[in-house]
């Protein structure tokens, strides 16, 4: 399947950003691993690529979603570089450790 021949895919990867940005993160944590359990690399792909384009999320939310989705053991380059890209942009200077972490795990 293709997203031009589905776009039930897109819409899997829009809804769960939606469920993020809407979350208030100090309430109870909604989410698990199981989200992300059927997705293929192409939905992962368009999920990160979505973050990216969306209002910084706080660093609050992106360590949960690391924590939950373990996103650094992600192999995938695709998927790996949105993903340092969405904490590399995070505004908060709570981000400054996951930047770094990333940094060691790219290798830079």
């Amino acid at each position: 399947k293709s997203f031009q021949d589905d776009t039930s895919l897109q819409e899997v990867c829009d809804k769960l950003v939606t469920r993020w940005l809407q979350w208030n993160d100090e309430e109870p944590c909604p989410f698990s691993a199981g989200d992300i359990a059927d997705l293929c690399p192409s939905q992962m792909e368009e999920f990160c690529a979505i973050l990216l384009e969306k209002t910084p999320l706080p660093v609050t939310k992106l360590k949960k979603m690391n924590e939950i989705y373990n996103m650094n053991a992600i192999k995938n380059s695709e998927i790996k570089y949105r993903w340092v890209m969405r904490v590399y942009f995070c505004n908060t200077n709570g981000a400054c450790n996951l930047r770094v972490e990333f940094r060691f795990i790219l290798g830079l």
